[in-house]
C-alpha cells in the first residue's frame, strides 16, 4: 500500500465522523504538502527523513509553524489507526523534537 492510498482510504472513511472544519484542512495539507513528495512511496518503506523533508519544504515556503504542526497531526493519526506496519516514531520526525525542546 502506498502512502497516498493509506491517506485516501483513511480520510474518506473519516469524512463522515470529522466535522468539515477538521476534515477539510487536514486533507488539503496532505494533498498539497505531503503526497506530492511521498505519495508513491510504500508505507513500509517510508522513513522519518521523508517526513522531515516535508516539514523542511513547508518551512522553506514560509509556512507558519502552526500549519506545519497541523501537518504533523494530519500525518500521525491515520498512521496510528491504520496499523499497517508503520512505527509511531516515523511520523514525529524533526517537528516533534522541535516542539519538545521549545
Amino acid at each position: 500500500m502506498t502512502i497516498a492510498e493509506l491517506y485516501e482510504e483513511y480520510y474518506e472513511y473519516q469524512k463522515a465522523t470529522y466535522t468539515y472544519g477538521t476534515w477539510y484542512p487536514r486533507v488539503n495539507l496532505i494533498k498539497n504538502h505531503a503526497l506530492p513528495y511521498i505519495g508513491d512511496k510504500d508505507v513500509d518503506k517510508a522513513t522519518s527523513d521523508d517526513i522531515d523533508n516535508i516539514y523542511d519544504k513547508m518551512e522553506d515556503r514560509g509556512l507558519m509553524q502552526n500549519t506545519i504542526f497541523g501537518m504533523q497531526a494530519a500525518l500521525i493519526l491515520p498512521a496510528h489507526i491504520a496499523h499497517r506496519g508503520v512505527s509511531d516514531h516515523l511520523f514525529y520526525g524533526k517537528m516533534f523534537l522541535k516542539k519538545a525542546v521549545s
